[in-house]
């Protein structure tokens, strides 16, 4: 099976330049030029995602209590989100505070030509998979709500096609398929190292443009006015919100 050097210095400093190249020459957008992005720790044997409003759970996040608790304590504690250490700290000291509430979601979320960030509504770094599937394979099939480079989701199931990438880290790879058994049903590559650069890497031999996903929108640059004309253009077509 393939595994993406995203570890080494000379692979970081490769990936790195080639997302440079790429995204200077990238000189227009069609709807080929996009793909969806996931984090998310379950994938299913019938290859289908589905909303969490089919699972009963409960959880700490993304609710009332956690937004006061959470704004309550970055007043009190003087926190610099900005700091990665400092925050991953306070984000498990607001979570302790906070209660345990039910949600209910029938939304299936992805980011467009990017890994999501981790931000105040949610975690989302070493997750087990890594869904990477073309956008194209799923316009005008499925319920498709929203469209944005930070947030596009989709109501109902999501069926993931045939030609869609499952990245997942190489140490965590044995003891996923041991108890997924069915993992090598779908196309999976194996990655070492920093899994931003991975999916970078992937999309690079996609033809994809990678961009910096950010909690509100993808960072600003010479591209931005292309790919939001394009896809003020999907959405027209397939009477898609933004």
């Amino acid at each position: 099976m393939r595994i993406i050097d995203a570890k080494s210095e000379d692979a970081i400093y490769e990936i790195n330049e080639e997302v440079r190249k790429k995204q200077e020459e990238q000189g227009s957008y069609g709807v080929d030029d996009f793909v969806l992005v996931r984090t998310s720790n379950y994938l299913e044997e019938d290859h289908i995602l589905k909303p969490i409003c089919t699972i009963p759970f409960v959880t700490t996040i993304n609710s009332v209590a956690h937004d006061v608790i959470f704004k309550i304590l970055k007043e009190q504690d003087n926190v610099n989100v900005f700091d990665e250490e400092e925050y991953e700290k306070f984000k498990k000291k607001v979570n302790k505070f906070s209660p345990l509430s039910s949600q209910y979601r029938s939304t299936i979320h992805f980011t467009l030509n990017g890994l999501v960030t981790s931000h105040s509504q949610g975690t989302f770094d070493d997750q087990n998979f890594i869904i990477i599937d073309k956008l194209n394979k799923h316009l005008g099939i499925d319920n498709i709500r929203s469209i944005r480079m930070e947030d596009t989701f989709i109501n109902g199931n999501f069926n993931i096609s045939n030609e869609a990438i499952i990245l997942i880290n190489k140490d965590k790879y044995k003891e996923l398929l041991s108890n997924n058994h069915w993992l090598n049903t779908y196309n999976v590559v194996l990655y070492e190292g920093n899994e931003k650069l991975a999916v970078e890497k992937i999309l690079l031999e996609m033809g994809i443009t990678p961009e910096k996903i950010e909690a509100h929108s993808a960072e600003y640059s010479e591209r931005t006015k292309l790919y939001e004309e394009c896809l003020d253009d999907i959405s027209k077509k397939y009477s898609i919100e933004r």
